[in-house]
């Protein structure tokens, strides 16, 4: 049948499944009616209290920007000082050392690399490492149905923990119509995910287990916490059984992770850094502040304040409620030359070294060959023995007194200080752009000089960008004069033309040459706006969007 010009499928009343990909093998494996039905019933009976809380997000800004500053919330104060832990995790997941990112969960053999890899477990990303083209979700799903029956469960003790990072909440499912509204992204990949795998997983102890992502507060947490309970419930999983790792990626979180933990404390393993993402975030909440204008990336280090005190108080929390503290991805990949592929091991090594010695209990790598090096690191200052850190504490201040709370407030509220570059502009003009066109074609991640750039990374360098057109006054530093703000552009509008003309030249065909010149104008489009975008998927999911529900698989 037709709807809006568009080929789509009817699966049941008010369920509709746009596109044109309903005969293929791929999509009958995994879409079958049921599943999608399941998913249909999880919009339904939470779609509601998501759109409450997307609600909630936007009060909460409103008030920031209008002059109110973050704090630890006095009503819910009663949870910081009550004595309370987390529930005791299963063993299998008892060890938390390291975690290898499946960047391409799209592409089989990137993640038969991590099934067969040294790392604790497998952080399935559907999030920042992922661009959600029709094509990419049906085969993701396809392959973790295959994966889970043929590696994982059959091969338990040999190989790591498979966990799920689905979609953000605010993120929709273009191809997926319930009662005339998209499905929400998140809904859509664990759903389609537990209706396949989450019985097979629980009956063998290994799940199912997940990345929550882009949590803004402990009332999102609880709608997960529901949804598990929901969930476990009809699939006769004893409830308890799914466990979940929340990352704190956003500033108003970093106020709230007791809270967070205790909303999730039956089925939560612990809390995860996520340090661009956090960035951006604290760009995002001081859009319209000018005070709160940030250095270049490259000067973003762990030892800025706000960044210190949102480690250090993260592993805090975490360790007093029996909850595990796993730090950031090392985004290295092997580079083919011997001495540089040694460099990078040391790289990764030493930044978890770091990570170790600030109390976190493991951390995650991009790449499956610097999974030892990670673990290494964590083992110097741990023990190969012994799993954890959760005994140590690296706070002596009595917890959440009021001195405590006022001295962590003003200290995550920092503005850290450095340089803003002529080559931390290029820089972030590049990440952005080259980021932009490679979502685009359906890519998630691109490399640099060895280096992941995901969105994560892409969100802050074009919020940085942003920033600095608006913001920057002019400086006397002479090796680069960054002008005033209608200069910036200028100098933004060079960078770009010089990108475009060098990857135009190079194009093969009209396609990369029309799609290049698409990116440029979105991040022009983006850079522009006198609003500051909350989110780039919001705007480049619907582009994606467009092209793929008008083309076959």
């Amino acid at each position: 049948m037709q709807q809006d010009g568009l080929n789509s499928k009817l699966i049941s009343k008010g369920v509709f499944i746009l596109g044109r990909v309903h005969n293929t093998k791929e999509f009958q494996t995994v879409f079958t009616e049921d599943c999608l039905l399941f998913v249909a019933q999880l919009h339904r009976t939470f779609e509601k209290e998501r759109k409450r809380l997307m609600s909630v997000r936007s009060q909460k800004l409103n008030e920031i920007q209008g002059g109110k500053l973050p704090c630890f919330n006095p009503a819910t104060r009663y949870i910081r000082t009550l004595r309370w832990q987390v529930d005791e995790v299963p063993e299998c997941l008892k060890v938390r050392k390291v975690d290898v990112v499946c960047l391409d969960v799209a592409n089989k053999k990137v993640l038969d690399v991590c099934i067969a890899s040294s790392a604790d477990g497998i952080q399935v990303d559907f999030d920042d490492g992922f661009s959600p083209t029709w094509k990419n979700v049906i085969l993701s799903q396809v392959n973790l149905f295959y994966a889970v029956r043929e590696s994982l469960v059959s091969n338990a003790k040999e190989t790591p923990l498979l966990i799920i990072r689905p979609r953000s909440l605010h993120l929709p499912e273009f191809h997926m119509i319930v009662d005339g509204e998209n499905v929400c992204g998140a809904f859509f990949d664990f759903g389609v995910f537990w209706y396949h795998n989450a019985k097979i997983l629980s009956d063998n102890a290994r799940g199912p287990f997940f990345y929550l992502p882009k949590i803004e507060g402990y009332e999102e947490a609880k709608l997960w916490d529901d949804i598990f309970v929901f969930s476990q419930d009809k699939f006769g999983i004893p409830i308890g059984t799914t466990k979940a790792i929340v990352l704190i990626e956003n500033l108003l979180a970093a106020f709230e992770m007791d809270e967070i933990l205790y909303s999730l404390r039956h089925h939560i393993v612990g809390l995860n850094t996520g340090k661009f993402d956090y960035i951006a975030s604290f760009i995002r909440v001081f859009s319209k502040d000018e005070r709160f204008v940030l250095p270049e990336r490259s000067a973003l280090g762990a030892n800025q304040e706000f960044l210190y005190t949102y480690n250090r108080l993260l592993v805090s929390t975490c360790h007093r409620r029996k909850a595990y503290a796993t730090g950031g991805m090392a985004p290295n990949l092997p580079k083919k030359d011997e001495s540089k592929w040694k460099l990078q091991e040391k790289s990764v090594f030493e930044s978890k070294l770091v990570e170790a010695k600030l109390g976190f209990d493991g951390a995650l790598v991009a790449s499956v060959d610097f999974a030892q090096s990670c673990r290494k690191a964590f083992d110097e200052v741990i023990g190969s023995e012994v799993s954890n850190q959760i005994r140590n504490s690296v706070l002596k201040e009595h917890p959440h007194s009021e001195e405590f709370e006022k001295k962590f407030a003003s200290s995550l509220l920092a503005i850290p200080t450095g340089d803003i570059s002529e080559k931390g502009l290029f820089q972030a003009v590049q990440v952005s752009l080259f980021y932009i066109e490679a979502w685009m074609r359906g890519k998630g991640t691109i490399v640099l000089d060895g280096v992941v750039e995901d969105l994560a990374t892409a969100e802050i360098c074009r919020s940085l960008v942003w920033q600095w057109v608006r913001y920057i006054k002019p400086n006397s530093d002479e090796s680069f004069h960054i002008g005033s703000p209608p200069n910036i552009p200028k100098q933004i509008k060079h960078i770009l033309e010089t990108l475009i003309d060098e990857k135009i030249t190079k194009a093969s065909d009209e396609k990369k040459t029309k799609r290049w010149k698409e990116a440029s104008r979105l991040f022009f489009l983006i850079l522009n706006s006198e609003q500051f975008l909350d989110f780039m998927p919001n705007l480049l999911s619907r582009f994606i969007a467009k092209a793929e529900l008008h083309s076959k698989l």
